[in-house]
């Protein structure tokens, strides 16, 4: 099955998002977590009117989503760095395996502006 996000390059999306540090953090969470290749995420990839990520529509659609625990927690993560959802970072981090704790991590630094902290 061949996703949207398999036929807009990712790189594309994060061109989008330049200059906007938390839609680029978020991005980069959903990214670095391989959630951004979930086909539930394909409806949020918009190509029209311009290539973009909608996410008050995945804010929306979060409660029907077909995710797993640790899928859940990563996409309320990106949520909250893009903005979109009040939710406890903290807790969520303390959820998370080790590699997607280190991809919030660098995220976070990078919505704060100083993603050389995690590097």
């Amino acid at each position: 099955m061949t996703t949207q996000a398999d036929t807009i390059y990712v790189e594309d999306l994060h061109a989008w998002a330049k200059g906007d540090l938390r839609n680029m953090a978020a991005l980069q969470l959903l990214d670095a977590s391989n959630l951004i290749a979930h086909h539930w995420i394909d409806q949020f990839i918009k190509a029209t009117p311009w290539l973009h990520f909608d996410f008050d529509a995945m804010k929306r659609q979060l409660r029907r989503a077909p995710l797993g625990a640790g899928e859940r927690a990563v996409a309320e993560a990106a949520l909250s760095l893009a903005g979109e959802l009040d939710t406890d970072l903290g807790s969520i981090a303390l959820s998370l395996d080790q590699d997607n704790l280190a991809a919030l991590l660098d995220a976070i630094a990078l919505a704060g502006g100083k993603p050389e902290m995690r590097q």
